[in-house]
């Protein structure tokens, strides 16, 4: 029997609080709704974005997004792979460089690494198209380019080594910058024949015959 009136009390106990756990669910409920109804403005550009098929039509849209939230980074990393999509690499690496700005020190997550190598390699394309077309001022400007995104290791030191050959082989300019990337690509990639052949290359030009003579051996 007693055991019978304690669970009976407990029972009437756990009604009591009822109305309030009801208010607590209708509490979160309402903030959730004044939530939604003040950011879902602030978003509608995005969601916009996501019913186009154009990558540039998206982006104008994703860009207009960023203006009400400028800290939406992810939105901002997005936006530079819709550029690249879109074959807009001078936008994309304008914003790419925002997007460094407006981040700080979260520029070293994978994300941003991975979009710098992404936005490095497609500098190096365009250095490389320059090149096969006999544009050489444009095919030293989209190297350096690509250096400027400090990429990784192989990318970095494949744009230093078309940065110097380009100076010493066809624009016979600039020796001295042209020798200062052919020595770091090679410190980087020490068993590349290209990579040595460019910097023994640089030193006959600069008449180190003795030097030049070395890197072939």
């Amino acid at each position: 029997l007693d055991s019978r009136a304690g669970g009976s009390f407990q029972g009437r106990r756990d009604l009591h609080y009822l109305p309030f756990a009801l208010a607590a669910c209708l509490l979160a409920l309402c903030y959730g709704a004044i939530g939604l109804a003040v950011s879902l403005p602030q978003d509608l550009e995005f969601i916009r974005a996501g019913r186009l098929r154009a990558p540039a039509a998206q982006a104008e849209q994703v860009e207009l997004g960023l203006k009400r939230r400028p800290r939406f980074h992810e939105a901002r990393l997005y936006l530079i792979r819709l550029r690249l999509q879109a074959g807009q690499i001078d936008e994309a690496t304008t914003q790419y460089a925002e997007a460094v700005a407006a981040a700080g020190p979260g520029t070293e997550t994978p994300a941003f690494r991975e979009l710098g190598n992404l936005l490095a390699g497609h500098h190096l394309d365009l250095s490389n198209v320059a090149y096969q077309e006999e544009r050489w001022n444009d095919a030293v400007i989209s190297a350096q380019d690509a250096l400027k995104l400090n990429p990784e290791t192989e990318l970095r030191a494949m744009a230093r080594n078309q940065f110097a050959w380009i100076l010493a082989d066809k624009l016979e300019r600039d020796l001295t910058a042209a020798e200062e990337q052919a020595v770091q690509a090679v410190k980087e990639s020490p068993r590349n024949a290209a990579y040595l052949d460019t910097l023994a290359w640089v030193y006959y030009k600069q008449g180190r015959y003795r030097e030049a003579l070395e890197q072939q051996l």
